[in-house]
């Protein structure tokens, strides 16, 4: 049921954090909502279990100019990487930048080889030292090296690293069949390249060996990026694919995890071929990881009420993701999934993105990994690190998937909202599975959901999926601690507060966590 408010906001907040200069505005918008608000009630029975839940938020960090030493974004990015210690963070190098991907960027001739990490190294050594700290924290990266060298493929391109610009943008990737059909030279370049990161270095294909100051711990690897849009491998192919470049991995680093998939898209019929054990080799069972990706988007971002509907795009691909994880549990049942590129791609004209953007993406985000916990998704990853519009004379990378603002740089809401997420959930792979209560709400505009046993304790999530503020009732809240991110952090840290009664003021598109215990 609903009821009005009259009068003062028993519930309204005691600030106890650094933020608290913000609370003059909160409060002038909550009392100005006092005499006419509708309060959403939440009920939660704590004595009865919805799912156990075993999901971790993360994220990926793209390869690109701006993310390299020297450039604008790479300090502030990096140090917000590392703040964030998550971990199965995702590391792609990929096709628009083939000099910060590819290690071989030409074929081999009977006498040399094209070897270069020159580009390579200083991007991949910043993600291991801000996500892992040199691998000498417990914190695992899931590192995606995704384009394989053009040569390959047949009609390819063969790029010299002597004369490529490294932040000249590759228009596409062409070519469909490998010249080896059997996919053993593609399995053999990632035994090399991962030998390179793992063993101190490798021998070429003529024999020379390439020595490596290297020795990471890298224990998961994900297989190709999207492949039905990067040379339109179909299901067949890259089940063949996967399966060389896994008993040659196998090789090199014999207990290494390796994640499949990398969908674009949900494709159901892709998904069904590549999980059944039949019709892989032997040798490159068992199956370890599946993964998958969702970004959202609207035709218009005239009116920020435009931002709402990525709640209902969420609920239709949910539906998918749910049909998918019943496949799943009947072809792989011990496979792990990782949805670990989950955004909103908008077209924002001039690339002025207003702040409550930021905002409504991060209640996008919070929301899809609220829901897939509750379908059985191991890992949710935040795309991405950092993206940008054609700024410093490079072209533009997805602005609006960028967890940074590049204009400062600074973290957005967010990235806040995922350190929110990982501080509350934590973001352990080994870690026991929480557990998700039925959470009853008497409104479609706030999303709620209680959970127990998480490193936090007793805490109930609270999304707004409106541009409007909601006043939300939370039985127990009263005297427990809030953190938030909403317009009024924006881009500082999660608010903290004590709350004073009930009723927790969700600004537009804010995002609140309410500790129970």
């Amino acid at each position: 049921y609903q009821r009005r408010v009259h009068g003062d906001l028993r519930g309204f907040l005691t600030s106890k954090s650094s933020t608290m200069w913000h609370l003059p505005r909160a409060l002038a918008l909550l009392l100005s909502m006092s005499a006419q608000a509708v309060v959403i009630n939440v009920a939660v029975t704590w004595t009865a279990i919805s799912a156990e839940v075993n999901t971790i938020p993360t994220y990926q960090i793209v390869a690109n100019p701006e993310l390299r030493r020297g450039r604008r974004m790479h300090n502030s990015s990096f140090e917000a990487a590392a703040m964030l210690n998550a971990t199965l963070v995702r590391y792609v190098p990929w096709y628009p930048y083939p000099a910060l991907a590819v290690a071989e960027l030409s074929p081999p001739t009977n006498h040399s080889t094209s070897w270069n990490f020159t580009v390579i190294d200083p991007l991949m050594e910043d993600v291991m030292d801000a996500v892992t700290n040199g691998g000498k924290k417990d914190k695992k990266a899931l590192i995606n090296f995704s384009t394989t060298p053009g040569w390959m493929w047949e009609g390819g391109w063969v790029l010299n690293a002597s004369t490529i610009d490294p932040d000249a943008r590759n228009s596409g990737n062409p070519g469909v069949a490998l010249r080896d059909p059997s996919a053993k030279e593609l399995a053999d370049y990632y035994a090399r390249l991962i030998s390179w990161y793992t063993r101190g270095g490798f021998t070429d294909e003529v024999g020379i060996w390439h020595p490596s100051p290297h020795h990471y711990p890298i224990t998961y690897w994900e297989i190709l990026n999207e492949p039905q849009y990067e040379h339109g491998v179909h299901p067949e192919l890259y089940t063949a694919i996967y399966d060389a470049v896994v008993k040659a991995v196998r090789q090199v680093v014999p207990g290494m995890t390796f994640v499949g998939g990398a969908l674009g898209s949900l494709d159901h019929t892709w998904a069904s071929f590549f999980l059944n054990s039949s019709n892989h080799d032997p040798a490159a069972l068992p199956l370890d990881w599946f993964s998958f990706h969702y970004y959202c988007g609207v035709p218009s971002t005239s009116n920020a009420t435009d931002f709402e509907n990525y709640f209902g795009q969420a609920d239709g691909v949910l539906v998918d993701i749910a049909k998918m994880m019943d496949l799943k549990a009947i072809l792989a049942p011990h496979v792990k999934t990782d949805m670990n590129e989950v955004g909103a791609i908008q077209n924002i004209p001039g690339w002025q993105i207003p702040d409550l953007y930021w905002n409504a993406a991060n209640a996008f985000y919070t929301y899809m990994f609220a829901k897939v916990g509750l379908l059985g998704v191991n890992a949710i990853g935040c795309s991405t690190l950092a993206g940008y519009p054609a700024i410093d004379g490079f072209s533009a990378e997805f602005p609006t998937v960028s967890m940074m603002d590049w204009n400062q740089p600074r973290p957005t809401a967010r990235l806040w909202g995922l350190k929110l997420l990982i501080d509350t959930f934590g973001s352990d792979l080994e870690s026991a599975p929480y557990v998700a209560h039925p959470t009853a709400i008497d409104s479609t505009d706030v999303y709620a959901q209680a959970y127990s046993q998480t490193p936090s304790g007793r805490v109930v999530l609270l999304i707004n999926k409106k541009v409007d503020a909601r006043l939300v009732n939370v039985p127990g809240a009263s005297g427990h601690r809030l953190r938030w991110v909403d317009g009024v952090t924006s881009y500082g840290p999660p608010g903290t507060a004590v709350a004073s009664g009930d009723l927790i003021a969700l600004n537009p598109f804010g995002v609140a966590i309410v500790f129970m215990d």
